[in-house]
């Protein structure tokens, strides 16, 4: 457990409360937790979106909303590596991708704690996030984490739609704020260059050369980033060494 960001940041805010939602056992004989509503915007394979129903499901009992498109990103050049990167129209891949990952998680409550239905739990949305986020009713998310699109214009729509469904006091948090945006002059980048995946930048991110030397990655979320700040003027909590961002509503 905790192997991805955003379960480790759910149990950290939820379990300790900080002000926020949650409380602990006040007694032995207390069995009432509050039962939190996560979504997660941008599923991909679906491994955070499994680590994420055991974690709502066993320590708080609550309910996760995770969606996606399964088309992909846009933006994202063709040949990623993993398959769910790129961006498609088939219909026939695209149900393919929501299936496996609809699987994963019914895998879940077989293998964590049989013979549950994770799907009671989670709820699996093959959708536009833009589109799906305007169907929950404003402040009623406890943490809403988006890890969709890198484009700007997706990205900061996401944000500006989730913030209104969050819940005052709770949390919205995200991915792929990768470098740190003075550094890397994001306000002199170019509206062509927002729309893109990534561009070229110094980035939180390090991998080991050759020499076994950490050097920074040579590229960055230029979209994410410029959004992240815009929206919240650059008050946005960020954790350099993973690139996540968050704040409080």
């Amino acid at each position: 457990m905790n192997s991805f960001w955003i379960t480790s940041f759910i149990e950290t805010f939820i379990n300790k409360g900080n002000g926020w939602q949650s409380y602990e056992l006040e007694s032995n004989e207390q069995t009432e937790f509050y039962q939190p509503i996560i979504v997660q915007v941008g599923v991909g394979t679906g491994d955070d979106t499994c680590e994420l129903t055991q974690v709502v499901k066993q320590k708080y009992d609550g309910k996760l909303f995770a969606i996606d498109w399964f088309q992909g990103n846009i933006s994202t050049p063709s040949g990623e590596d993993i398959d769910a990167h790129n961006y498609t129209e088939d219909d026939t891949k695209i149900d393919i991708r929501y299936q496996e990952v609809l699987n994963k998680i019914k895998k879940v409550g077989k293998i964590s704690f049989p013979p549950y239905d994770a799907l009671k739990t989670t709820t699996l949305i093959k959708g536009n996030s833009h589109e799906e986020l305007e169907k929950f009713e404003d402040n009623s998310i406890d943490v809403l984490f988006i890890d969709g699109g890198h484009e700007y214009s997706v990205v900061k729509k996401d944000i500006e739609i989730g913030w209104n469904k969050v819940k005052p006091g709770g949390y919205i948090c995200g991915d792929d704020y990768s470098g740190d945006y003075h550094l890397n002059n994001i306000d002199k980048v170019s509206k062509e260059d927002l729309e893109k995946d990534t561009i070229n930048g110094k980035s939180f991110v390090k991998m080991k050369d050759n020499n076994g030397f950490l050097l920074s990655v040579p590229n960055i979320h230029a979209g994410v980033i410029k959004a992240v700040y815009d929206f919240f003027n650059g008050e946005a909590s960020v954790n350099h060494m993973g690139r996540y961002w968050f704040i409080k509503k």
